[in-house]
C-alpha cells in the first residue's frame, strides 16, 4: 500500500511539474503575433490630402505580415509627418485605454514618420518594384501595393498581447491633419 501511494505521489508530482514547465515554456517562447481580424474606416474630413483604400493586412501561417492596398496623396507630402496613435484593448468586456508605448506598440506618438525605420540604406525591393515610396517627400499620386510580404520577429509577449483592440491614427503635417483612420483588430498568438 505504501509503495502504491509513493508511486501515485511521484506520478502526480511529475505530471504537475511537466504541466507547469510546459505552460511557462509556452508563455515565454518567442512567437509571432497573428492578425485574426482587421477593419478600418476614415475618420478624417472629405478633403484630407491622404487617403487609403482597399487596405488588407494579414499574417501568414508563420506570422509574417502581408500588406496590400492603395494610397492616394492629393498633394506632395513633406516632412515632418507626425503620427498620433491611440489604442484601447477590450478587457473583461470594457474598452480600456492602453496608456503606454512599448517598442512602438500601444498609444504612441511619432514626431516624424518620414524618419521612422531610416536605418535602412535602401527601400525594400517589394516597394521599389511597385514604385511605392519609402521616404519623404512623397510626390502627389496614387500608389498601389498588391500583396507585399514582410518578415516579422517573434516576441515572448505574444500570449499577453493577444486580444481585441480598437484605436485611431492621425497623421499631421505641422498643425494640419492630413489623414485620420479608426480601426478594430484582433491579435492571436
Amino acid at each position: 500500500m505504501r509503495s502504491l501511494l509513493l508511486t501515485a505521489f511521484v506520478v502526480a508530482f511529475l505530471l504537475h511539474t511537466f504541466a507547469f514547465k510546459f505552460s511557462w515554456a509556452h508563455i515565454f517562447s518567442k512567437k509571432k503575433v497573428i492578425i485574426k481580424y482587421l477593419r478600418y474606416d476614415n475618420c478624417g474630413g472629405t478633403f484630407d490630402p491622404v487617403r487609403f483604400s482597399d487596405v488588407q493586412v494579414s499574417t501568414t501561417g508563420d506570422g509574417d505580415l502581408v500588406v496590400s492596398g492603395k494610397f492616394d496623396a492629393y498633394t506632395k507630402l513633406e516632412p515632418p509627418i507626425k503620427a498620433i496613435v491611440k489604442m484601447k484593448r477590450r478587457i473583461l468586456g470594457i474598452w480600456t485605454p492602453v496608456p503606454f508605448c512599448y517598442k512602438d506598440f500601444g498609444s504612441c506618438e511619432f514626431d516624424d514618420i518620414c524618419n521612422y525605420g531610416r536605418d535602412l540604406t535602401e527601400c525594400p525591393p517589394l516597394l521599389d518594384e511597385h514604385d511605392v515610396p519609402c521616404e519623404c517627400p512623397i510626390e502627389k499620386g496614387r500608389y498601389i501595393l498588391p500583396g507585399a510580404q514582410f518578415s516579422t520577429k517573434g516576441t515572448r509577449w505574444a500570449a499577453l498581447i493577444a486580444g481585441h483592440y480598437k484605436g485611431s491614427i492621425k497623421l499631421m503635417h505641422n498643425q494640419d491633419q492630413i489623414a485620420c483612420y479608426n480601426a478594430t483588430w484582433t491579435l492571436d498568438d
